[in-house]
């Protein structure tokens, strides 16, 4: 942390004269020796609010972290990982503590990083959803292209259009699906259904 460099506060006084530094180190001294409520009790409140603005209250918080020191005095309950995934889900929309699908239901779908050698197959995979875009087809359909990640990797899902009509809606509600369909060369998946998945 650098350094808090402290320049006296240009005090006036009665007369509109500036006050110079022995009037500083005295209110320093005040702090010191009693901490605030003698400033704030003795010669006038007029001459706190300068030294505050200036850093003067707040010099001896370098040596402890001021966020340290509010959250000690609080009292936060502890929580279970499933419930950290969720509140970071719903508060963060980014999930630190683990995946997103750790705690989703799995029932013997395949992992994406089996997709290579499965060409041709018929699978069913978990994902969350990473990105998507869709597109227009010349006969003006949409499709989309959805982009899933599970623990071990990302995948992709090309929705052709009626798929799309069908399925494309729940890309936009939801984040983590089960999707089914035939695994293509270059490892993507010609989506034929999808589903949400409830945690």
């Amino acid at each position: 942390m650098s350094e808090l460099k402290l320049r006296p506060p240009k005090e006036e006084n009665s007369r509109g004269e500036a006050e110079g530094a022995d009037h500083l180190r005295r209110r320093s001294l005040q702090l010191q020796e009693g901490g605030i409520q003698p400033l704030l009790q003795g010669e006038g409140r007029a001459g706190w609010k300068p030294a505050l603005q200036e850093g003067v209250l707040f010099a001896e918080m370098e040596r402890e972290d001021a966020i340290g020191v509010a959250m000690e005095g609080l009292q936060a309950p502890e929580y279970t990982r499933e419930q950290k995934l969720r509140y970071e889900r719903e508060i963060l929309e980014v999930c630190v503590s683990g995946h997103p699908l750790d705690f989703l239901p799995r029932n013997g779908e395949t992992w994406s990083d089996e997709l290579p050698r499965l060409h041709g197959k018929r699978v069913t995979l978990c994902g969350w959803v990473v990105t998507y875009r869709y597109v227009g087809t010349k006969n003006y359909r949409n499709m989309m292209f959805v982009t899933l990640e599970d623990q071990r990797g990302l995948f992709e899902v090309i929705l052709f259009p009626d798929a799309y009509d069908k399925y494309g809606g729940l890309v936009y509600e939801t984040r983590a699906m089960r999707v089914t369909g035939v695994v293509q060369e270059g490892e993507h998946i010609n989506g034929e259904a999808m589903e949400r998945l409830k945690g």
